[in-house]
């Protein structure tokens, strides 16, 4: 009979590397309190799995931790500040996202082509919301989340790195918060169904291609 419920000890403080990785009985998984890093593809292709709760220890999410799962929520954890690529490729349950302040980096690599870079790139996110409080909007935090209609920032927010929202291809308008001075380079790029955008009059540096092919 394959695993279908998992509780791990409490004296688990890392979640290594495709450690349950197609583990496709698996239902549901009770993550440790202490547990501070999911590594890359931890629990990817575990197509059964529905329900997991990150607890607020977790500072590090890897590349495709959750990719191909059939999870119909998932909340990131409000101590959370590195997120890979791709974490939940593949699934098209969470359609609903929202971002805490403490994310500081979004992981990428570039280094070959047809890398596939963005962590949300490959989901069904359809919905985002940055946490009130967070000051910038990180770069290629939604590149290539082809799903992505609706964008909900904080009046907190004051910059939009680069590539912060390229190859959002269902995205139509977005509000871009008063406070916001600057837009990096390539930040809404071949955003190609874009029709409404309104820049603030505080906004004083556009970064090169930032509404290239929009």
């Amino acid at each position: 009979r394959a695993l279908e419920e998992i509780s791990l000890p409490e004296s688990i403080t890392t979640i290594e590397g495709a450690a349950f990785q197609k583990c496709s009985g698996i239902i549901k998984i009770t993550i440790p309190r202490d547990v501070v890093k999911l590594g890359e593809n931890a629990f990817a292709d575990c197509t059964n799995l529905r329900k997991l709760e990150i607890p607020d220890s977790v500072k590090r999410i890897e590349d495709a931790a959750f990719a191909n799962t059939n999870l119909d929520s998932l909340k990131l954890p409000n101590s959370l500040t590195y997120i890979g690529r791709c974490i939940l490729d593949g699934n098209t349950g969470v359609t609903e996202i929202e971002i805490p302040k403490s994310l500081e980096e979004v992981g990428y690599t570039w280094e070959q082509p047809g890398d596939r870079e963005g962590p949300f790139n490959g989901s069904n996110i359809q919905k985002a919301t940055l946490e009130e409080g967070t000051t910038t909007v990180l770069a290629r935090l939604f590149y290539e989340n082809s799903a992505l209609e609706e964008v909900d920032l904080p009046e907190s927010i004051t910059t939009i790195e680069a590539a912060a929202f390229q190859k959002c291809s269902g995205l139509t308008k977005i509000i871009i918060p008063q406070n916001v001075l600057e837009i990096g380079e390539y930040a809404f790029a071949e955003c190609s169904i874009l029709t409404e955008i309104k820049i603030p009059a505080a906004t004083n540096n556009l970064g090169k291609y930032c509404f290239s092919n929009c």
